[in-house]
């Protein structure tokens, strides 16, 4: 049989009202009625205690109080609201959604990397801006719909097993020198093809030919 005066007194925790004083080293200086006393966040308390905040308390005397809960924000310091974890944090929901909605601006911060990992995205926006040092799209199929394409660069590099355009009208503009090679370049015109240079050179290894009912040369 056990005996029960060796067996360790237990005291309840006293819920109590405080302030915050000051902060230091993860631990509050907090003012009650019964004095002031030294306090820890608890790990349920999800929102930052500030100077000034009025606080719920959970008080046993033997130097393990903790701040429960924060019940206001002291309206001199602002109306900002942190929440603090430790830690690697797991956000689970089961049958159901999540939904994350700000009045105003939404930002994802992060040292290291973000992921998103889903079987489908959609972005709706009005205005896009994206910036990216050196990006990498890995893909099977991409398809685009957009009215007007403006894009500035230094340099392009493009590598396809096979390019198809369809166009109404092109228009290229080339400073200096275009240069094509190819194993073999065929141009069909439905109605004329004009070539205007200020010196040609047609040079042929093997066979030159031209077939029209009239060529007029001079």
């Amino acid at each position: 049989m056990k005996n029960l005066a060796h067996k360790k007194a237990h005291q309840s925790p006293v819920l109590e009202y405080g302030r915050i004083l000051s902060h230091a080293d993860g631990t509050f200086c907090v003012r009650t009625d019964f004095g002031e006393t030294q306090a820890r966040q608890a790990v349920g308390c999800l929102i930052r205690p500030r100077e000034g905040d009025k606080v719920l308390l959970s008080l046993n005397g033997e130097d393990n109080d903790y701040i429960l809960s924060v019940l206001e924000h002291d309206p001199e310091t602002g109306d900002r609201t942190d929440m603090d974890f430790q830690g690697n944090v797991n956000l689970n929901v089961s049958r159901g959604s999540l939904v994350v909605q700000a009045d105003q601006d939404i930002s994802l911060i992060s040292n290291d990397q973000i992921h998103c990992a889903t079987d489908e995205i959609t972005l709706n926006a009005k205005h896009g801006k994206v910036f990216v040092d050196a990006m990498s799209l890995v893909g099977r199929t991409v398809a685009t719909q957009v009215e007007r394409i403006t894009a500035v660069a230094l340099n392009v590099e493009q590598t396809f097993r096979r390019l198809t355009q369809r166009l109404d009208n092109a228009f290229r503009f080339i400073k200096e020198h275009e240069e094509v090679q190819s194993q073999s370049t065929r141009y069909l015109v439905d109605d004329l093809m004009a070539v205007h240079t200020k010196n040609t050179d047609l040079t042929s290894e093997e066979i030159v030919k031209i077939n029209a009912e009239q060529i007029h040369l001079g």
